[in-house]
């Protein structure tokens, strides 16, 4: 999804991509719903560079790299999808993002969440 395009992706299966599953970026926007994303190199879903989707009721699993990564000033609202058994973490932010996380159902033995917070963050008595 690019530049400001707004798709909606309902009931797809989305598989073995030798990049993202799904990558969001150049303020995409869009509804990606009830999908099978699954076996992707990358991240199942990548959202970055102001894009805002709504990613929900999704399973995401069997990736080698995160469930969803939200970077670059991405956002979006990222609600009741069920991730599963990725080699990284199910939900990753990064610098700079600010995605809404609800209803989040992350189950196996890898990490849940990972946030990288940016100097911003710090208080005066931190840096």
């Amino acid at each position: 999804m690019l530049s400001g395009a707004e798709p909606t992706l309902i009931h797809n299966t989305v598989h073995r991509n030798r990049d993202h599953g799904i990558c969001v970026t150049g303020e995409g926007n869009g509804t990606i719903k009830d999908n099978d994303i699954f076996q992707n190199v990358l991240a199942g879903v990548y959202i970055e560079t102001g894009s805002n989707p709504t990613v929900c009721h999704n399973r995401i699993s069997n990736g080698l790299g995160t469930g969803i990564t939200v970077a670059d000033e991405g956002e979006g609202v990222i609600e009741d999808n069920d991730i599963y058994l990725n080699k990284l973490c199910g939900v990753e932010v990064k610098s700079g993002a600010r995605p809404l996380v609800r209803v989040l159902a992350v189950h196996d033995r890898r990490w849940q969440l990972t946030f990288y917070p940016t100097r911003s963050f710090l208080t005066p008595s931190d840096r």
